[in-house]
């Protein structure tokens, strides 16, 4: 599945906006962003491998039946800081696309330092 980079921030933002200790987002609360139930699970489990949100995934027969988003880690938080301008976002976009750079998390922090 290809990544989808915009999916990545607007997961985060939803974490951000949506969870708290007391509210916990599962996957059905993702739907709302993008309704792909498989692309979703695999950013979301992408996000927890890379410890941008905490959050647990439970299976059955071999598929993950359920992912359970407890909030974003101090990793997302400072991401989030420099990304979360539409503006910013799209400024780092179209500067990794005009250089022909493929969009990673160090070429996005790259951009930032090169547009700002």
């Amino acid at each position: 599945m290809k990544l989808d980079w915009d999916l990545f921030r607007n997961i985060l933002l939803f974490v951000e906006d949506n969870s708290s200790p007391n509210r916990w987002l599962n996957l059905e609360d993702f739907l709302q962003i993008c309704p792909n139930k498989d692309k979703v699970l695999e950013h979301l489990l992408l996000l927890k491998k890379d410890a941008f949100i905490e959050g647990e995934a439970s299976y059955a027969d071999n598929e993950c039946a359920e992912f359970i988003v407890t909030g974003l880690t101090m990793k997302s938080h400072d991401y989030l800081n420099t990304i979360r301008n539409d503006t910013i976002w799209n400024q780092i976009k179209d500067y990794l696309s005009n250089h022909a750079i493929s969009i990673s998390f160090t070429a996005i922090e790259l951009a930032l330092k090169s547009i700002s």
